[in-house]
């Protein structure tokens, strides 16, 4: 009689365990992604706020605008440099960030050598 008392106790009990626990899952999957996204959010953000600026300064000063897809390219890098560092960047992250950002465009611009070097268009005349 004891075992018709204590199995289904014990069933209900690892039951109820096993629905917490994936329930607790579920909420630390979502709230990762969650942050994902308003990363991607503060990226896009950050891409079309430094472009439009660039755009203001080159129709002021004259030179050449690098595509948006440099921008979004860059916003994203640095975000996850920012993430995997739990937002704590040194020098040295800046710098490499930086070197990074000037091999992405020598890139871009060997890409397309038709058009002008977008970093080194001088002010027009």
């Amino acid at each position: 009689m004891t075992a018709e008392v204590w199995i289904p106790l014990l069933s209900g009990f690892v039951g109820a365990l096993v629905g917490g626990a994936s329930s607790v899952l579920v909420v630390l999957i979502q709230a990762g992604r969650d942050r994902r996204r308003h990363l991607q959010e503060l990226a896009m953000q950050m891409a079309v706020k430094e472009w439009e600026n660039h755009a203001a300064i080159v129709l002021k000063r004259g030179g050449a605008l690098g595509p948006m897809s440099y921008y979004l390219a860059e916003a994203f890098k640095t975000m996850k440099m920012i993430e995997a560092r739990d937002g704590n960047l040194s020098p040295a992250d800046h710098i490499q960030a930086a070197v990074e950002s000037r091999l992405t465009l020598q890139a871009l611009v060997a890409a397309d050598p038709n058009r002008p070097s977008w970093a080194d268009e001088k002010k027009p005349s």
